[in-house]
Protein backbone atom coordinates (compact mmCIF):
# COMPACT_ATOMS: atom_id res chain seq x y z
CA UNK A 1 0.00 0.00 0.00
CA UNK A 2 1.05 3.44 -0.89
CA UNK A 3 0.10 7.26 0.49
CA UNK A 4 0.10 9.96 -2.39
CA UNK A 5 1.41 12.53 -1.21
CA UNK A 6 1.12 16.29 -3.36
CA UNK A 7 3.72 18.95 -2.82
CA UNK A 8 4.33 21.50 -5.14
CA UNK A 9 2.23 20.07 -7.78
CA UNK A 10 4.55 16.71 -7.52
CA UNK A 11 2.36 13.43 -6.28
CA UNK A 12 5.25 10.97 -4.27
CA UNK A 13 4.60 7.15 -3.68
CA UNK A 14 5.77 6.99 0.09
CA UNK A 15 5.47 2.99 1.07
CA UNK A 16 3.38 2.17 4.38
CA UNK A 17 5.64 1.80 7.21
CA UNK A 18 8.74 1.72 5.51
CA UNK A 19 8.49 -1.61 3.38
CA UNK A 20 11.54 -0.98 1.98
CA UNK A 21 14.37 1.42 2.07
CA UNK A 22 17.24 3.11 0.09
CA UNK A 23 20.41 4.44 0.91
CA UNK A 24 20.92 7.83 0.73
CA UNK A 25 23.73 10.56 1.62
CA UNK A 26 22.77 13.34 2.61
CA UNK A 27 24.13 16.50 4.38
CA UNK A 28 22.46 18.05 7.26
CA UNK A 29 24.00 21.04 9.43
CA UNK A 30 24.96 19.46 12.78
CA UNK A 31 23.13 22.28 14.69
CA UNK A 32 20.03 21.05 13.05
CA UNK A 33 20.35 17.22 13.66
CA UNK A 34 21.37 18.13 17.00
CA UNK A 35 17.68 20.20 18.13
CA UNK A 36 16.37 17.04 16.38
CA UNK A 37 18.18 14.58 18.47
CA UNK A 38 17.45 16.89 21.56
CA UNK A 39 13.93 17.38 21.04
CA UNK A 40 12.84 13.73 19.80
CA UNK A 41 15.29 11.70 21.36
CA UNK A 42 15.78 9.39 18.64
CA UNK A 43 17.85 6.05 19.03
CA UNK A 44 19.31 7.36 16.55
CA UNK A 45 20.65 9.87 13.28
CA UNK A 46 18.39 7.23 11.05
CA UNK A 47 15.69 7.67 13.54
CA UNK A 48 15.48 11.66 13.97
CA UNK A 49 15.24 11.31 9.91
CA UNK A 50 12.48 9.30 9.67
CA UNK A 51 10.26 10.99 12.32
CA UNK A 52 10.97 13.77 10.50
CA UNK A 53 10.09 12.67 7.44
CA UNK A 54 7.16 10.34 8.70
CA UNK A 55 5.82 14.20 10.34
CA UNK A 56 6.29 15.88 7.17
CA UNK A 57 4.01 13.51 5.56
CA UNK A 58 1.60 13.48 8.20
CA UNK A 59 1.70 17.76 7.97
CA UNK A 60 0.59 17.00 4.22
CA UNK A 61 -2.13 14.95 4.70
CA UNK A 62 -3.80 16.81 7.27
CA UNK A 63 -3.11 19.95 4.66
CA UNK A 64 -4.96 17.58 2.53
CA UNK A 65 -7.83 17.24 4.79
CA UNK A 66 -8.01 20.97 5.69
CA UNK A 67 -8.29 21.29 1.62
CA UNK A 68 -11.37 19.13 1.13
CA UNK A 69 -13.17 20.79 4.49
CA UNK A 70 -16.99 21.82 2.87
CA UNK A 71 -16.39 20.35 -0.16
CA UNK A 72 -17.28 16.56 1.12
CA UNK A 73 -21.83 16.43 1.40
CA UNK A 74 -21.79 13.46 3.81
CA UNK A 75 -25.54 13.60 4.53
CA UNK A 76 -25.68 11.84 7.84
CA UNK A 77 -28.34 11.51 10.29
CA UNK A 78 -26.93 12.33 13.14
CA UNK A 79 -29.11 11.38 15.77
CA UNK A 80 -30.16 7.59 13.81
CA UNK A 81 -26.18 7.19 13.72
CA UNK A 82 -25.92 7.30 17.90
CA UNK A 83 -29.48 5.42 18.42
CA UNK A 84 -27.09 2.19 16.52
CA UNK A 85 -26.21 -0.04 19.40
CA UNK A 86 -23.41 -1.85 18.29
Amino acid sequence: MHDIIRSCDIAYKVPKKHAFSMRTTIDIPDDIMERAIRASAPRSKRDAVLAGLDELIRKCEREELRRLAGKIDLSLDLGRSRSNKR
